[in-house]
Parts: structure tokens; C-alpha cells; sequence
């Protein structure tokens, strides 16, 4: 990769970073979740097999990630309500 492709791609990283920030401001979920499935199957279908494959790479990671991350979580949470223990009684 030239500088020249590393510099588009840290313009463009930066431009989708303030964009997404602007919109989630103004958008709820449903309206984000739509606006980012049009550009990543948009991308997806005007890209070709190559961008295609990593896109699809990259939505595979990320989600599972997350998903592991939210589970990991979700025992974590569990695990502090099951050991807590109630007030002693006074007596």
C-alpha cells in the first residue's frame, strides 16, 4: 500500500467516523441499522466478489465479537446477582 492509498483511507475512515456521529444524533436504531445495510450491500453489489468477501469477512467478525463480548457479559451479570447475598437479619 502507496501513502497516497494510506492517506484516502484514513480521509475516508475519518469522514464515515464524523458522519456516523452526526447521524446517530439525529436517527433512532431502526433508522441507522437501514442506512448502514444500503451502503454495505450497496458496496457490496457495486464492488464485486473481492469486496464482497471482505465486507462479509468483516460483518462475520465484528459480530461475532460482539455477540461473545454481550455473552461474556451477560455471565458476568449473572454471576454478580447469583453471589450476592441478602441482608443479615437483625435479631
Amino acid at each position: 500500500m502507496t501513502e497516497s492509498d494510506q492517506k484516502i483511507i484514513d480521509t475516508s475512515l475519518e469522514q464515515a467516523r464524523a458522519l456516523h456521529d452526526n447521524l446517530r444524533g439525529m436517527w433512532d436504531g431502526d433508522a441507522l441499522a437501514t442506512f448502514y445495510y444500503g451502503v454495505i450491500s450497496g458496496t457490496m453489489a457495486r464492488g464485486g466478489p473481492e469486496v464482497a468477501k471482505a465486507l462479509s469477512a468483516m460483518l462475520i467478525e465484528v459480530y461475532t465479537n460482539t455477540a461473545r463480548s454481550h455473552v461474556d457479559l451477560g455471565k458476568l451479570a449473572n454471576g454478580f446477582a447469583g453471589s450476592a447475598q441478602p441482608p443479615a437479619a437483625d435479631e
